[in-house]
């Protein structure tokens, strides 16, 4: 039995790692900066706890190159085989066109493989990331395979998106080909920020002297990219150690997220100024044409 201590949503990690265990395609949907990295980590600590093989791609790195990103996942899957395994019969990459045949070709020396893929929807939805439509037609043909699972990780959910493949071909489709089971990203409970909170800031004399540790824990807890949110208040304690109040400290933090974090809106100054001195122009060239035709 997997020991969940280590995980930050436990009860939501405890689910999602039953269904992927027991073979489901997986898309899990939420927002950014709300710890999905750290969840696929978690899951990852798990599954190898059990015995299973987890592979974790960011497909950020991989969004433009098909090949490299079924030899990413293969390297990571061959480093794990057990040393019993002889080499030559796990330690060979598969020739990169079809990602189920790639992972295949090492399931006889994997109990499970999970393969747990983080910003999916990189390849989604834009015309210049073309994947071959083989792959999409993989990622449906792995939940069929014994011992193969898949989480992939988006913002929205897969069935909002359109999927350009490289065959040239724009394949649009609200109701995408893929056949994914939806989940949610679950916000964590106070009680699970506030075990997170103290785990990582246990050894900060500020932290364990701080009167109204809960304020930091409603706060991170309430944030709507509480992770995020959460690392600048660790490295506000972890770094900051002056004597401040906890509503300066808070203060101080919500001003490093807006500075950092929030995407400043766009400026309508610009483009107010240039309609306007479009305008003036054209009463400016309209009044010298009245002036010239008025001249004796």
């Amino acid at each position: 039995m997997p020991d969940f201590s280590h995980c930050l949503r436990k009860a939501f990690t405890n689910d999602l790692y039953g269904k992927l265990v027991k073979g489901n395609s997986i898309n899990l949907v939420g927002p950014r900066f709300n710890g999905r990295l750290r969840l696929l980590e978690d899951l990852a600590q798990l599954a190898r706890q059990d015995g299973n093989t987890a592979v974790v791609v960011d497909m950020n790195h991989w969004k433009t190159d098909y090949e490299g990103f079924v030899n990413h996942a293969q390297e990571q899957v061959l480093l794990a085989a057990p040393a019993s395994v002889p080499e030559e019969a796990s330690r060979a990459l598969v020739p990169a066109e079809h990602l189920s045949k790639a992972l295949s070709a090492q399931l006889p020396h994997h109990q499970r493989i999970i393969l747990l893929l983080n910003n999916f929807d990189a390849i989604l939805d834009n015309p210049q990331r073309r994947f071959p439509k083989t792959f999409f037609d993989d990622l449906n043909s792995l939940r069929h395979k014994s011992n193969l699972s898949l989480c992939a990780v988006t913002q929205k959910s897969h069935l909002q998106s359109t999927i350009y493949y490289k065959e040239e071909t724009e394949f649009k489709n609200t109701l995408s080909w893929l056949e994914l089971e939806i989940v949610e990203l679950a916000r964590p409970t106070l009680s699970e920020v506030r075990e997170e909170l103290n785990r990582r800031l246990q050894e900060v004399s500020h932290w364990r002297e701080e009167p109204e540790k809960e304020r930091f824990v409603v706060a991170v807890q309430d944030h709507t990219a509480f992770y995020r949110f959460m690392e600048i208040v660790c490295n506000s304690f972890g770094m900051n150690h002056q004597q401040i109040s906890a509503e300066m400290r808070l203060q101080q933090c919500y001003m490093s997220f807006e500075k950092n974090y929030r995407r400043a809106p766009e400026n309508p100054w610009p483009g107010m100024l240039s309609k306007g001195q479009k305008i003036v122009d054209y009463w400016v060239g309209v009044i010298e044409r009245i002036g010239n035709i008025l001249k004796p």
